[in-house]
């Protein structure tokens, strides 16, 4: 465990054991740690023992999730190079793209969020407004072609420009959760929880599971980590997961170079990617997920959605039913990545009628509520 002593309050974990990254950027924008306890009431249920979670939900206390554990790193790295517009993208419905416009407005910066729809759900129409509330520019387009043009002569007319790529996954955002994974080695060593045999996290632009495989295998943790994608393989898949964490080890290794090599087999075999569960297109509904987010609420008062966290907890909930027999003694660590602050009464106050014009057919029934849920036998076979 990590001796925490005046000069490291503060740091976090991941630039206590490497001090060259403290000359990384970053700012402080999560409550540090994270909560870890057990899911009693899931236990119970499933008449199964070791389940815990880790409350990343509870990250920030204005918007919580996993977006903030990348963003003290992006943020941090544009306002170092004394940037004024953030530039990022995601689906209509996206979380990362609030949390770009909240801290940007937090931090004097304009946010101007790139949009691709998505099928529409009462979540969807929700952070749409609260964009709007935190006077992020929404800019809309049909394929991603359009959108790529449309940033591509936003950054040519606005020098002070910095691009964070969809989920801030990249080499700097996925430097958040390998110091996760830091901070997970010290809550398992000052007697929190019991190392995890597997995590299971959400894989949607891949940043997450990346650094928390990368950073397990850097702080000597055994943990698997299954990797439930959400989006297509574009986004998430085994080649850019790998893609991302030995980029990250890479960039990392210039500011220390005592952080050892790790073999590429060694982060291959450290984690899996499980596409079951995606029901083939982003943000559409399944039914296996709705069922993981409505038993959750009802056993541990636990928050998910049915985007990202539901269809994960899924995931984890049949691995447990295929392979109970084999997982006895073993822990089980689902990472929550939702935003589970209530956002209710900034929504209430904003109007969608100012925003775009364009945007008003997603709250004026001129496009109805996705309603459409994915059966699991329509999806692959589990594995």
């Amino acid at each position: 465990m990590v001796q925490t002593s005046e000069k490291n309050i503060g740091l976090p974990y991941l630039m206590q054991y490497y001090p060259g990254l403290r000359d990384i950027p970053w700012i402080k924008l999560i409550n540090s740690p994270t909560s870890v306890h057990r899911l009693d009431g899931l236990e119970k249920e499933l008449n199964f023992k070791g389940l815990f979670i880790k409350r990343d939900d509870l990250t920030n206390p204005d918007y919580g999730g996993n977006k903030p554990r990348k963003f003290e790193f992006l943020l941090g790295h544009a306002l170092n190079q004394k940037k004024k517009h953030i530039l990022t993208m995601g689906g209509i419905g996206s979380n990362h793209c609030v949390a770009n416009s909240m801290f940007c407005k937090q931090l004097g910066l304009k946010s101007i969020i790139y949009l691709q729809n998505q099928p529409l759900t009462e979540h969807v129409r929700e952070n749409l407004l609260l964009e709007l509330y935190y006077n992020a520019k929404i800019v809309h387009k049909k394929t991603e072609i359009g959108l790529a043009l449309a940033m591509i002569a936003y950054i040519l007319t606005h020098w002070r420009s910095y691009l964070i790529w969809a989920g801030g996954s990249n080499k700097i955002g996925t430097i958040g959760f390998v110091n996760a994974a830091f901070e997970l080695k010290n809550q398992i060593d000052a007697g929190i929880l019991p190392e995890p045999d597997y995590i299971f996290t959400t894989t949607g632009s891949s940043g997450t599971t990346a650094g928390l495989t990368l950073g397990c295998e850097l702080v000597g943790l055994k943990s698997k980590i299954m990797g439930i994608t959400v989006s297509t393989e574009q986004w998430a898949s085994k080649k850019r997961v790998m893609d991302l964490a030995l980029k990250c080890l890479k960039y990392m290794k210039k500011y220390d170079s005592s952080i050892a090599d790790v073999p590429y087999y060694r982060i291959e075999n450290r984690f899996e990617i499980n596409t079951n569960y995606f029901g083939g297109t982003y943000g559409i509904l399944t039914d296996k997920g709705l069922e993981a987010v409505n038993l959750i609420e009802k056993t541990d008062a636990i928050h998910l959605e049915t985007t990202y966290t539901g269809k994960t907890l899924s995931a984890l909930l049949a691995f447990v039913d295929q392979f109970r027999d084999n997982l006895q003694n073993k822990t089980i660590l689902f990472w929550n990545t939702y935003n589970s602050v209530d956002q209710s009464p900034k929504v209430a106050q904003m109007d969608y009628r100012n925003l775009d014009k364009k945007m008003h057919r997603y709250f004026d029934g001129s496009i109805p509520l996705s309603k459409k849920v994915v059966p699991i036998e329509k999806m692959f076979k589990d594995s």
